[in-house]
């Protein structure tokens, strides 16, 4: 997790205490942000985006095989694979 004032915070939290508070609160508040969040499992991303749409987040699932000019939303919330984290075509979409 990077935050403005903590630029490089680790934080680990075991399954079901409430991770996604810690990326879903900040994008709500801070609408004019883009928060990135690095989910390990196509199921958990989709799912995640699911529930974010519900709640009123502009969430994208950063995917190869959608090509970045199909991407017609400024996101408020990116959720991305760990192997396409660090990918050139991520870099250059962030």
């Amino acid at each position: 997790m990077v935050t403005r004032s903590h630029p490089e915070t680790i934080i680990v939290i075991p399954t079901g205490s409430g991770k996604t508070l810690l990326y879903v609160v900040p994008t709500l508040l801070q609408r004019a942000e883009v928060t990135v969040v690095v989910v390990p499992l196509v199921a958990l991303r989709h799912d995640l985006r699911r529930r974010c749409t519900q709640w009123g987040i502009k969430t994208v699932c950063f995917d190869q095989s959608v090509p970045l000019d199909q991407v017609h939303v400024v996101p408020s919330l990116v959720l991305v694979d760990i192997d396409l984290a660090t990918s050139q075509p991520f870099l250059q979409f962030a």
